[in-house]
């Protein structure tokens, strides 16, 4: 109820212009379709909640690729309670051992114009992780993580994922 309610006032905070609005997109990737779902702000690059689900035969894996949320400013002004980073791209990348790997650009709820404000994930088709450019502590602030990044350099041949496309078509 709390968190109905909480929607509810950032919702109305950014008046009824930029109402929370579904976003859905899919990517094939090896033998997993993933779908991308977002609850977002309208147009602005903020969303309450995200989610990515890998399908594949015999099962299927359900995440969100980032929980943290914390104030931002709404473009109508004010703030609401939103992700701290947001899926913008991916990609099926091949591996240099020829493998299929789903790659994603998370970015910052605020823009991608800092050091921190965006990095990639990098996932197996079934939806277990395998290496993330950035770490996170227990209150959400961000960090580097070396140790991952050359994990990813060395699965797909380059530190960061290429032929990226736009999840969400707005």
């Amino acid at each position: 109820m709390l968190q109905a309610a909480a929607l509810w006032s950032a919702a109305t905070a950014m008046g009824a212009e930029s109402d929370l609005a579904p976003r859905q997109a899919q990517l094939a990737c090896g033998p997993a379709i993933v779908v991308a779902n977002a609850l977002c702000y309208g147009e602005a690059p903020l969303c309450v909640r995200e989610t990515l689900t890998f399908r594949r035969p015999g099962g299927s894996t359900v995440l969100s690729p980032h929980p943290h949320v914390g104030k931002h400013s709404a473009p109508a002004g004010g703030s609401v309670a939103a992700l701290d980073y947001h899926a913008t791209s991916w990609a099926c990348a091949e591996g240099v051992d020829g493998g299929r790997y789903v790659a994603i650009v998370m970015v910052h709820a605020s823009g991608a114009d800092c050091g921190e404000c965006q990095y990639a994930r990098l996932y197996y088709p079934n939806g277990n992780a395998i290496a993330a450019t950035l770490r996170f502590d227990s209150s959400g602030r961000p960090g580097g993580n070396p140790a991952s990044a050359a994990l990813m350099r060395e699965i797909l041949g380059r530190p960061w994922p290429g032929a990226l496309k736009l999840i969400y078509d707005r």
